[in-house]
This record gives C-alpha cells, sequence and structure tokens, in this order.
C-alpha cells in the first residue's frame, strides 16, 4: 500500500508581514498560525506522516511547539535553505518513500487546507505524477506592456491562480529536483520542466497565504469555517 507524505514549508521569511513576530508564529486565536497549518495534515486520515522544514534559528521554537500538541504524524523537522528549492530538496531527502509512494507540499503560510482539497489532490494522482491547487480567476484580465495602457484583454477562464498543496509521486518530484536547472518558487513547475503533464484540482478560497498582516482576519474567519479550533 502507498504511503503519503506531507512536506509543510515553515522557513519563509515574512518580509512583508510587518510585525514584531513572524508570520509563522504570529498567534491566531491564540495559537501560532503553523499550528493551523499542521493540524490541517494531522487530521486527515490519508496522511501518513509529516516532515516539517524550518529555518535554522526556528527549529527549536517549532520543536517545543510541537512537543506542545498532540500530533502523532510528525516524523522529522529539517533545517530549511537559502532558498524555497532548497528547502523542499531539504525536506525530501528525510523521507524514506518507494518510487510509487506519494508527496505533498505545502507552504507553511497557509494555515486552513480544506480536507476535501487534501483528498482531492492525493485521488487526482491517480492519473497524474504531478498535481496543483488551483482556483479560477474571478476578475477580469488585463494585458498591458507599458503598466499605463491596455493593450489586450484575456479570456479569464484560461487562468488559474496556484495554490497548495501541490501533490506528486516521489519518484516525479526527486527526478523535477535533480533536473532542475533554477531555483524555483513552484514545485509544479520543475515538474513540467521535465515533461510531466501537471493536473489541475481546484483549490478553495480558504486556502489564503499569509502575506501581510491584512490576512489575518481573512484567516480567522477560515478557520472557524473549518472547524479547527477545539
Amino acid at each position: 500500500m502507498r504511503k503519503v507524505a506531507a512536506v509543510i514549508l515553515l522557513a519563509g521569511r515574512s518580509e512583508r508581514f510587518v510585525s514584531n513576530t513572524p508570520k509563522q508564529f504570529f498567534l491566531i486565536s491564540n495559537k501560532p498560525l503553523i499550528y493551523f497549518t499542521i493540524l490541517s495534515f494531522e487530521l486527515n486520515p490519508e496522511i501518513d506522516e509529516i516532515t516539517l522544514v524550518a529555518r535554522k534559528e526556528d527549529i527549536e521554537k517549532v520543536a517545543e511547539l510541537v512537543r506542545g500538541t498532540d500530533f502523532k504524524k510528525i516524523t522529522a523537522l529539517v533545517e530549511g535553505g537559502e532558498t524555497r528549492s532548497k528547502s523542499v530538496k531539504n525536506g525530501l531527502a528525510s523521507l524514506k518513500l518507494k518510487d510509487d509512494d506519494l508527496v505533498l507540499i505545502h507552504d507553511g503560510a497557509r494555515p486552513v487546507v480544506p480536507q476535501e482539497v487534501i483528498h482531492n489532490v492525493i485521488k487526482a494522482l491517480d492519473s497524474y505524477n504531478a498535481v496543483t491547487a488551483a482556483i479560477r480567476m474571478e476578475d477580469t484580465i488585463a494585458i498591458s506592456h507599458d503598466g499605463k495602457t491596455v493593450d489586450s484583454f484575456e479570456d479569464r477562464d484560461k487562468y488559474f491562480r496556484i495554490q497548495t498543496p501541490q501533490g506528486f509521486k516521489y519518484k516525479t518530484i526527486m527526478l523535477a529536483h535533480k533536473n532542475a536547472k533554477n531555483d524555483a518558487t513552484d514545485d509544479a513547475q520543475l515538474a513540467k520542466a521535465i515533461g510531466e503533464k501537471v493536473g489541475v484540482v481546484i483549490g478553495d478560497k480558504k486556502l489564503i497565504k499569509v502575506t501581510t498582516i491584512d490576512d489575518v482576519n481573512n484567516v480567522e474567519s477560515a478557520i472557524k469555517d473549518e472547524h479547527l479550533l477545539s
């Protein structure tokens, strides 16, 4: 039976999050933001194990957080790299999986992960070797080459906003990172670069990526909607 591992990236630099507290540890409903990220995967019955990737200076703080919870699925806490790609590589290196086992890679700054999205990403890996969650664009899309005037309007039905989690067969994501020529901000891009067809799973508006302090209120509402508070 195939295993399903989640790699959660907690190594962001929080450059646009204006607060004395890094966004990973910013308290939302009296819990650090990343608590809810981990909980979303901990609660999913299809996830077998969780690897956390954190900045070197945050390792002990994350370890302390984990010790104070009932999380049972965390099998590794590893140090991140200078870039997102290097952090993912470090997380992947900690896994002991077979080629056809599955890996879900998720941005820790997206604390609310609906269970249906996790399930659908895993299910889609029956048909694809690489999958990304994404939502359709709702706004009208315009192209401007000079940033001052509109050159053309695009069909918004063709455009998606990429989210995480992204899912992969273990062999696929390892090969994608091995053959990567540049650092990437997205693992599905690396899979596409080695010729993989990337499946799209419809994500969720609650999969908010906390970038600025203004995002916190929206996350609080999403946490309540997903019943992540006991």
